[in-house]
C-alpha cells in the first residue's frame, strides 16, 4: 500500500480489530508538530497515541484501558 497507509489504516474497523500496535508511514511528517497531523488525530480518536518515530515511519499504541 506504498504512498496509501492513511487510506489502508482508514479502512480498517478498529473496534473490531484492535492491535496494540500501529506502524504507518507519513512522508514528509515533522515530528515537532506530529500532534497536529491527521494521521494522528485519526488515531487518537480511536484510542492509539504515537510513541515513537523513526524516519517516516511512526508508531501508535494502543492507550491502557482501552477495548
Amino acid at each position: 500500500v506504498e504512498l496509501h497507509d492513511f487510506s489502508a489504516l482508514k479502512s480498517l474497523d478498529l473496534q473490531k480489530y484492535q492491535p496494540d500496535l500501529i506502524l504507518i508511514e507519513i512522508h514528509g511528517a515533522d515530528v515537532a508538530r506530529l500532534d497536529q497531523h491527521d494521521v494522528t488525530k485519526y488515531c487518537e480518536e480511536r484510542g492509539y497515541r504515537p510513541i515513537a518515530c523513526q524516519r517516516s515511519n511512526v508508531f501508535f499504541q494502543r492507550a491502557p484501558g482501552q477495548a
